[in-house]
């Protein structure tokens, strides 16, 4: 799709997740079509979408015929459409973009109160601490097998072993 010279491989683009995905990548591109060069002035995210290291430089300008582009990661943990819009300002004008990501029902019986919390450590401190609470809606023991963090800087606590939550018991990690 061609916006002032600018002629995006995709505006939108959609995604099929598992219940237990809580991330999908996106890479978005274009070619300048402009005939002129085009400044890529910033981008636009929601809290929930970051951009990613990728072919592409943070700002820049693009040549005529060349192609740039960015890579997202969308965070979702909700079922059913998980829609992200965001924005690529240019000195050709303002790109909508949008990442969807499809998930279906899932983990049911699992109630987190916060699937993703957020902070920065105090003054003269190096570390952060948060605290998730699940809560078992099943009418049965759930066994937690594991507990995955999304890089190597972050680690998980486990509140007993082996971990079982019976039914109706909130537990924390």
């Amino acid at each position: 799709m061609a916006k002032d010279g600018i002629r995006w491989e995709a505006t939108e683009q959609n995604a099929q997740a598992l219940p237990t995905d809580l991330q999908t990548d996106f890479d978005f591109a274009f070619t300048n079509d402009t005939g002129r060069r085009v400044e890529i002035l910033g981008c636009v995210l929601p809290t929930d979408v970051e951009r990613l290291p990728g072919d592409y430089p943070e700002t820049a300008w693009v040549q005529p015929g060349q192609r740039w582009g960015l890579r997202v990661r969308v965070h979702h943990w909700k079922p059913g459409v998980n829609e992200r819009p965001f924005f690529v300002k240019t000195t050709a004008g303002t790109s909508r973009l949008v990442a969807s990501v499809t998930v279906p029902p899932g983990n049911a019986g699992l109630e987190w109160a916060e699937r993703k919390l957020q902070g920065a450590p105090k003054e003269g401190e190096n570390l952060v601490h948060f605290t998730f609470q699940v809560t078992n809606t099943t009418e049965q023991d759930v066994r937690v097998l594991k507990i995955d963090t999304s890089c190597g800087c972050t680690t998980g606590k486990w509140p007993r072993d082996p971990w079982v939550l019976t039914p109706g018991e909130t537990g924390a990690f």
